[in-house]
């Protein structure tokens, strides 16, 4: 946002203001589908960007590095297992 021209200060607030409403959305219950679809308005922005992110493959890198954190997790429990 910055690169764009928005204040620091600015962008900083908004982007913390953006992933403290998720948190309390994820708070909740029910699927992630549902969640999503709750904070889209057709054409709206949430929309824009997760157009954006699937475009851009985002979702699938995210499952790559959780995956790849979850193979990290398993080897560290199995070798203190032993």
């Amino acid at each position: 946002m910055v690169a764009q021209g928005v204040e620091a200060d600015a962008a900083s607030a908004y982007v913390t203001h953006v992933f403290a409403q998720v948190g309390k959305s994820l708070a909740g219950s029910g699927p992630l589908e549902e969640l999503t679809a709750r904070h889209m308005t057709p054409g709206g922005i949430n929309g824009q960007l997760l157009t954006d992110l699937r475009r851009d493959r985002m979702p699938e890198m995210v499952r790559q590095g959780l995956d790849a954190v979850l193979t990290r997790l398993r080897g560290s429990a199995a070798r203190s297992g032993d």
